[in-house]
């Protein structure tokens, strides 16, 4: 689970992270052995950000009362039907990790679109999270209930 103090600058802070860590990387590599010299061929782009089973690109945004309510969204490939989020105080999160238990979260269900791209065809989850208390740290997952 990850951890957000909840707050519209906090929020702001994470969405700035969030666009900084879709910066593009290089990707080219270099043997590091003697004698090899030559650049080991970079993986194809549309292969190193082809969607998967499991979520990634997880945006936090709000489209309501932001001191009360947090949106999320995430992509999957598009074998992943099932939208869901369990999130709770941090306080509660107690249990056992290893498992995946947290006997504290609510658990909410989202929706589910098609999309595609030059990459592929993927799905595109959204959730909204409400109700929320102000200035209350928690914390949140994302998936399909096994990823």
């Amino acid at each position: 689970m990850s951890l957000i103090q909840y707050s519209p600058a906090t929020t702001l802070v994470g969405l700035l992270l969030a666009a900084v860590s879709w910066l593009p990387c290089g990707s080219t590599a270099f043997a590091h052995e003697e004698g090899h010299d030559e650049p080991v061929e970079s993986y194809p782009a549309k292969l190193q950000f082809q969607p998967t089973p499991l979520p990634d690109r997880v945006v936090l945004t709000w489209s309501g009362d932001a001191t009360k309510s947090i949106d999320l969204s995430w992509r999957t490939d598009s074998t992943v039907a099932r939208s869901l989020a369990e999130f709770a105080r941090s306080g509660q999160l107690v249990g056992n990790m290893k498992g995946g238990v947290v006997p504290h979260a609510t658990r909410v269900e989202g929706s589910t679109e098609d999309f595609a791209s030059d990459l592929g065809a993927c799905h595109v989850h959204s959730i909204h999270l409400a109700d929320l208390a102000p200035a209350t740290m928690y914390v949140y997952r994302v998936g399909d209930g096994t990823n």
